[in-house]
């Protein structure tokens, strides 16, 4: 953060890009406090392990899904976008 308060340099808007930098420091700063704790690693990993027991579970031959797995289906896409983003912002890209 030292380096964004001793930027300096003739390009408009300096005090705006400043900002800009501290919230998105402060961002990556919040995110890997939440990536790097051992609750949010043994949430991730029982998470894979129920998706995978939902996925064996899932039988191919029958057309209908139930509702049970389309709940569970909407919980794992949104559990592991929010994990992606969350790792993203940490560690970047």
């Amino acid at each position: 953060m030292e380096y964004i308060e001793k930027l300096n340099d003739g390009y408009p808007c300096l005090k705006l890009r400043k900002l800009l930098l501290l919230i998105k420091a402060q961002i990556t700063i919040y995110a890997e406090s939440i990536v790097s704790t051992p609750l949010f690693e043994i949430t991730t990993i029982l998470v894979i392990i129920i998706n995978s027991i939902v996925l064996a579970s899932d039988n191919p031959k029958v057309e209908q899904t139930t509702e049970l797995y389309v709940t569970f289906d909407t919980f794992f896409i949104v559990f592991y976008t929010v994990e992606c983003g969350l790792k993203i912002l940490a560690y970047g890209f």
